[in-house]
């Protein structure tokens, strides 16, 4: 599927309040590494998240050789560390993700998965974007978006997407420490 009709999905799946409010965008650098590019999310045109192939990358690599320096695994020819030294790269990605940094190939999996998700398992989800997309969601019903609390740990775009959500419908938002 191309990207003009994925964005046209995801688009589509957002409440009528936030019409044009929320943007989904991607771009393919043709440069260096041929396909390499970077995805953002803007509200009201101003960008707000941005899911880069080199930002990503760079952050990655210098998470990981942190964890192996600190675990002392950095040197991937020992037998004996290989698993320790494969697992930081795991545990960088996963660190990664809660932050909020992804790849641009992540962003594009992320909004795939979004699209075979109930509202229910898209709240849930541990994916910061699929959380954030999910609080746009018109399957995400007035009352039930009033009776929820943000908690303040909470990544800031889910809770920036809720705060505008609440805003065009009219309903105060709450926050809750955690």
């Amino acid at each position: 599927m191309r990207w003009s009709k994925l964005k046209q999905l995801i688009e589509g799946r957002m409440a009528d309040a936030l019409a044009g409010r929320i943007e989904v965008h991607s771009t393919r650098y043709r440069h260096a590494h041929d396909g390499d590019g970077r995805g953002w999310i803007t509200i009201d045109k101003r960008e707000v998240a941005s899911l880069c192939y080199w930002r990503a990358s760079i952050e990655h690599g210098r998470l990981a050789r942190g964890i192996r320096v600190a675990n002392n695994a950095a040197d991937y020819r020992d037998p004996a560390r290989r698993e320790q030294y494969r697992a930081a790269d795991r545990y960088a990605r996963t660190i990664l993700h809660q932050q909020g940094i992804f790849t641009q190939d992540e962003f594009y999996g992320a909004l795939w998965n979004y699209l075979s998700l109930s509202i229910d398992d898209a709240l849930q989800s541990e994916n910061v974007l699929i959380r954030a997309l999910a609080m746009a969601d018109r399957r995400l019903g007035k009352r039930r978006l009033s009776a929820m609390q943000m908690a303040e740990t909470e990544h800031s775009l889910v809770r920036m997407v809720f705060a505008l959500r609440c805003e065009v419908e009219g309903i105060e938002s709450r926050a809750v420490a955690r």
